[in-house]
């Protein structure tokens, strides 16, 4: 393996990736996304960007009130990275970019189709100068597909949108980029899996991780109602169509619980709801008994709960240990004592941001007794690692000519 980063403190990264580098040429939120879950874990993550404006994440759009060099939206999937500027279209850059190849563990690109081959770093070719190395081709409809993908394009095509929003209602994007979070995710795995592939074998993998497979692998329920049954039965909105009583509520303050049950827990939610009258009706005695008599039902849990405010029924769901949650606007969810106990809500500042506003973004998903992920390095400025990548990590001579 290679050398690993330094730590910003006093010795050597000791995380599960340290001493793993990666090539990140890519761009957008998929491909960042996988890079920045490996440069996370510890692997020094070289990103490579054009000289001249660098990903167009960095001045995409500015969030409100904030200054242009505080680049807050490519900050949220670029931090523990380095950037270096490169031409690869001129020889000196694709001289560089081979040396760099040579020196890797893991190339990860998501260029428009075909473009990685046309700048003459497909995959035989980067096999030919590293045997062991792992390259991830992100891709929206997979390698070969000359379509181009955004993760609405892939949202539309997977059946998503078609599962998303109110019957009577049209289809709708999920609120996030779930596409593109899907795709980092599976890239990064299974770039992970495939390093340790090449630890047993000394051979080299090729990935080929597309958006739209990526989002139709997390098709459950109704995926499995269709595929096993044939039958499917569109959008429903906020309630589960096989368990009643699991949907979202209005109280009396104007706000929205979701509460969720089943047989075990049906006699605690009666009981939440002064509902003990219908405990033991032969209607609702079982969960396909409720479901088959789900508006009959909401027609004693609807009222019950418009007559009490948000704080009264779940501190009544609490108390009876009945699956629950406020809906919670954003705001409330990154403000609350939750999002701070668990850290889920970093602020990058100094040293890490070298002059520039401090930024904050999301922390990390997983609590490791050992090797937590930390923030090593913060998003970087476009092209602060050039004199480290070609002087100390190939040995070339200094030159005034940019790369």
């Amino acid at each position: 393996m290679t050398a690993g980063p330094q730590d910003a403190g006093d010795g050597p990264a000791v995380l599960p990736l340290s001493g793993v580098r990666v090539v990140d040429l890519t761009r957008n939120l998929a491909g960042p996304y996988c890079s920045m879950m490996l440069g996370d874990m510890g692997a020094e993550v070289i990103k490579i960007e054009p000289p001249n404006g660098g990903d167009e994440m960095r001045n995409l759009f500015h969030f409100p009130g904030r200054p242009r060099d505080a680049e807050d939206y490519f900050g949220m999937f670029n931090r523990n990275k380095r950037s270096m500027t490169l031409d690869l279209k001129s020889d000196r850059g694709k001289d560089i970019f081979r040396r760099l190849l040579a020196k890797s563990e893991i190339f990860v690109q998501n260029l428009a189709p075909g473009a990685v081959d046309r700048l003459g770093f497909g995959w035989d070719v980067v096999h030919e100068l590293n045997s062991r190395m792992i390259c991830v081709n992100i891709s929206g409809f997979g390698v070969g597909d000359q379509r181009r993908a955004y993760d609405g394009v892939v949202q539309a095509a997977s059946g998503l949108m078609d599962l998303t929003g109110l019957s009577d209602g049209p289809p709708l994007q999920c609120g996030l980029g779930l596409a593109d979070l899907s795709t980092g995710i599976f890239a990064a795995f299974s770039a992970v899996a495939a390093l340790r592939r090449a630890e047993q074998t000394g051979q080299g993998v090729r990935i080929d991780v597309a958006m739209l497979d990526a989002l139709m692998a997390l098709h459950t329920n109704p995926a499995g109602s269709y595929l096993a049954s044939g039958q499917y039965n569109g959008r429903h909105g906020n309630y589960y169509p096989h368990r009643v009583p699991s949907e979202v509520y209005q109280t009396a303050d104007q706000r929205y619980v979701l509460l969720m049950s089943s047989d075990s827990l049906w006699p605690r939610l009666c009981q939440a709801l002064d509902l003990q009258e219908i405990r033991d009706n032969p209607k609702f005695a079982t969960n396909r008994d409720r479901v088959a008599h789900r508006e009959e039902l909401n027609g004693y849990i609807r009222p019950r709960v418009l007559a009490l405010s948000a704080d009264q029924l779940c501190g009544r769901l609490l108390e009876n240990d009945v699956p629950h949650s406020l809906v919670a606007t954003l705001p409330e969810a990154l403000d609350s004592e939750y999002a701070k106990e668990r850290e889920m809500v970093i602020s990058i500042d100094e040293p890490f941001r070298d002059g520039r506003p401090p930024i904050r973004t999301m922390g990390f998903p997983y609590k490791m007794s050992e090797g937590q992920p930390r923030i090593r390095f913060g998003p970087p400025r476009l092209g602060e690692a050039n004199d480290y990548v070609t002087g100390e990590l190939l040995g070339l001579p200094p030159t005034s000519e940019r790369p």
